[in-house]
């Protein structure tokens, strides 16, 4: 979402930091660099199909469901392969290593479904704000 509402290279940086932040503080410091990677690769990919889209000339819910499914498809193929190679890495053979990366499935897809729920409700709410705040403070 902060890459929709900042741009990607705002929005990249600020969610990217942001989950850096969370893993360091909370003893995940070895995935920090790969969530920070990812965030730009799923920013740019919901970047590049909300310009294909051409959401901010024509905004539509149909459109917006349309970034937010490339958005969460590109987190669920990242963090599957994520999955899996971390088991490689931990020594399983190819097998247990499928086995792994299933099972570690489905909170990804709760993850995935909330955040498109949530990007769908709060979205259009939160970039009217964000164009109310910068016409306001004269930053456009």
């Amino acid at each position: 979402m902060s890459v929709l509402l900042l741009g990607f290279k705002r929005g990249a940086l600020a969610g990217g930091f942001g989950l850096a932040l969370f893993d360091l503080f909370h003893g995940y410091v070895m995935e920090a660099p790969y969530y920070f990677f990812e965030c730009f690769v799923v920013g740019g990919i919901a970047t590049y199909v909300f310009s294909l889209v051409h959401y901010k000339k024509h905004g539509t819910s149909v459109k917006l469901i349309v970034v937010i499914l490339a958005a969460v498809v590109t987190k669920l193929v990242m963090t599957t392969g994520h999955n899996f190679v971390m088991s490689l890495f931990k020594g399983m053979t190819i097998q247990p290593a499928i086995v792994a990366t299933v099972s570690s499935l489905f909170p990804t897809v709760i993850n995935c479904v909330m955040t498109m729920i949530v990007v769908f409700v709060v979205y259009r709410w939160l970039a009217e704000r964000f164009e109310q705040l910068f016409v306001k403070n004269n930053f456009i």
